[in-house]
């Protein structure tokens, strides 16, 4: 029996007789000629669900309160390294981070505003490059976004007069919305007060809207786009502002220790194979909890059996595999037949390391030669993308993971025991985010591991 341990990361009446008329309709529409209240400003704010001394949103009702320590997760600090808004989703959403949307609307002396439309597009991916819409052959050669959220107000969730004071606060008072703006940069101190000033007088109006930060929504860049429909008909330009989704990066499994299977023989492979089941700690499974899909590394220490005295060791050959599922069922099994195992990767001969030392990561990245093992991972079904040959740790999905050894020295009677390591890292060139099918701003809608990969 061979015993390995490692450490958890966290780094929607009848007629009598039957006729047909034909009944020509005629109408139209027209474009209106415009309005004067336009959007001065828009800018966000982390907040989270609490039960008394919040603002209740005019949309869901559900209370929110916001912390003058964290009013967002610029890296730099406030405002830091930019005075666009910047968050993070928290890891496997725990809990789900959200943040209000704030559209200042200045009347310009009468509130003519029948609609208020935000729409918020995912517009670049960290590295600055283009993000298509989804399930767009490459290559894409126009700029066409993937929409994330669509929400329509109504002039009466306009908040003015002293809702809007009260929703603000003091721009000089800590906590506040106001100060918050402030803070982070996103509004200039003197035009906050002007603001809170002509709010009173009901030349202002503000709509706070609710926006969950999930693990599901890819790091990058954001586009929020605002636009105001008209009593007359006509409609305002869009105003654009863009937002940072922080990229976060971690992955949890069920296990701490690994049990191999059936007595140690030389040149005898034994195999603990896992399961698509989070919550059995004795069939290994990893679950990717951050925004990134990063791909799985491993790395061994030697075997080592002190019985006797004199320390015996297994070197190698070492194995991990991870499978992807392209349905999960009920329980811990994949579904059979069509659907079923779609990707598998893994790393045969992976040498170890004399303890307490780890031997080199062997990365399953889907490339032939990983320096301290072979990868002969096979992509069941054909790859759309260069991509596709790794298996990549999407948001939530449970992947199987299976170890094993197959000793090559002589094995010698008494218990066996070492470390694996299990780490993850981000190769945008391997693993390319994106918004997955069935995926939306609140998370994976369907409840369905179908998003293999998401950029597909």
């Amino acid at each position: 029996m061979v015993a390995a341990t490692l450490g958890i990361l966290l780094l929607t009446g009848s007629p009598a007789q039957a006729q047909t008329n034909t009944v020509p309709i005629t109408g139209s529409a027209t474009a209106g000629s415009g309005g004067s209240s336009l959007v001065a400003t828009v800018g966000d704010l982390k907040k989270f669900l609490c039960t008394s001394g919040g603002f209740v949103d005019p949309v869901s009702g559900a209370m929110y309160c916001i912390n003058s320590a964290n009013y967002d997760d610029d890296p730099g600090g406030n405002p830091g390294v930019s005075n666009n808004f910047m968050v993070s989703p928290n890891l496997g959403d725990n809990p789900l981070e959200h943040n209000w949307k704030i559209v200042f609307i200045d009347f310009h002396g009468t509130n003519d505003v029948t609609a208020i439309e935000k729409d918020i597009y995912y517009t670049a991916a960290p590295d600055g490059t283009h993000i298509p819409t989804l399930d767009m052959a490459p290559p894409v050669t126009a700029p066409v976004w993937s929409i994330v959220d669509d929400l329509v107000n109504h002039p009466t969730q306009l908040l003015t007069g002293t809702p809007c004071q009260a929703f603000l606060g003091d721009p000089n008072a800590a906590g506040s919305v106001a100060n918050g703006l402030v803070a982070t940069g996103q509004v200039a101190a003197a035009d906050m007060q002007v603001f809170v000033n002509r709010c009173i007088q009901q030349e202002i109006g503000v709509i706070p809207n609710n926006f969950p930060i999930s693990k599901h929504l890819p790091c990058g860049t954001y586009t929020q786009a605002i636009t105001l429909t008209y009593k007359s008909g006509g409609q305002s330009a869009p105003f654009t502002r863009p937002f940072t989704i922080n990229c976060v990066t971690g992955f949890q499994v069920d296990f701490t220790s690994i049990v191999l299977p059936a007595n140690l023989s030389q040149n005898s492979q034994s195999v603990l194979s896992g399961d698509w089941n989070i919550s059995t700690s004795t069939k290994p499974t990893i679950m990717g909890l951050g925004n990134t899909e990063p791909v799985l590394s491993g790395a061994w220490q030697w075997l080592v059996n002190a019985n006797g005295g004199t320390p015996k060791y297994i070197q190698g050959d070492f194995d991990i595999q991870i499978n992807r599922c392209g349905q999960q069922v009920a329980g811990s099994n994949c579904v059979a037949g069509t659907g079923s195992l779609v990707e598998e990767q893994h790393i045969d001969g992976i040498q170890g390391a004399q303890p307490p030392a780890f031997g080199a990561l062997a990365t399953l990245n889907g490339t032939s030669s990983v320096g301290n093992g072979t990868s002969t991972g096979t992509v069941i079904f054909a790859p759309a993308h260069a991509s596709d040959g790794a298996v990549c740790l999407e948001p939530n999905e449970p992947l199987k993971l299976d170890f094993s050894v197959t000793p090559r020295q002589p094995v010698f009677a008494g218990t066996y025991t070492g470390n694996v390591k299990l780490s993850v890292a981000v190769n945008r060139s391997i693993c390319e985010p994106g918004l997955a099918k069935g995926e939306s701003a609140t998370g994976d809608s369907t409840g369905v591991f179908d998003n293999n990969p998401s950029q597909q």
